[in-house]
């Protein structure tokens, strides 16, 4: 009997170790699929994910005709400092200390500030809580990698208000200057350019 009390003990710690093992390494977070979200490459060893549209499924009441997904407000990265399985990415959530303050998808995101933050510009947002769009007056967000906060102001946020689209197409950084064409009419000509 003691034999086996000790088997069922040991079996149970040794489940324990391998998933907090799992846990402290990242490698237990499996992405929902989704489309439409940002990504951006930073110091050439991690690649942060954010927001996206998840399938609602069809079994669950919120779905309808006109309601098949939900924006996701999360925050991940993909760390490539290391040889891994595309079994297994070594993708780590962050959305505890790095949540987006809204759900999003079709914005751009690109790197800035020698590679402290990342600015967001444009998109479609949603409240999380109401799930009404359009959750914020502003198109420009930037996330600081160091403090994993969320702000619509900062250095290098000042000039003309960029206006409310739901999608920006094209964009280049370039010294620490971003350009944004903003696509216009049935050809796509170039309507504005704008500089940050």
């Amino acid at each position: 009997m003691f034999t086996m009390e000790f088997k069922n003990v040991f079996s149970l710690l040794s489940i324990i170790f391998i998933l907090s093992q799992n846990f402290l390494h990242g490698h237990s977070f499996k992405p929902e699929s989704r489309g439409g979200h940002m990504a951006t490459l930073v110091n050439d060893d991690r690649i942060f994910f954010f927001g996206g549209s998840r399938p609602i499924s069809m079994t669950s009441p919120a779905w309808n005709q006109t309601h098949q997904f939900n924006l996701s407000d999360e925050a991940f990265y993909l760390d490539l400092s290391s040889p891994f399985s595309v079994d297994s990415p070594p993708f780590t959530d962050i959305s505890d200390s790095s949540r987006m303050p809204f759900g999003s998808e079709k914005g751009t995101t690109v790197l800035g500030g020698n590679g402290q933050r990342i600015c967001l510009i444009g998109g479609v947002q949603q409240n999380m809580v109401t799930s009404y769009y359009n959750a914020t007056d502003s198109i420009l967000w930037i996330y600081t990698i160091k403090t994993q906060q969320w702000s619509n102001s900062g250095s290098g946020t000042h000039g003309t208000p960029l206006p409310r689209r739901r999608s920006w197409n094209n964009h280049r950084f370039e010294e620490c200057s971003l350009y944004i064409w903003e696509k216009s009419g049935v050809r796509y000509g170039v309507k504005h350019v704008y500089y940050i």
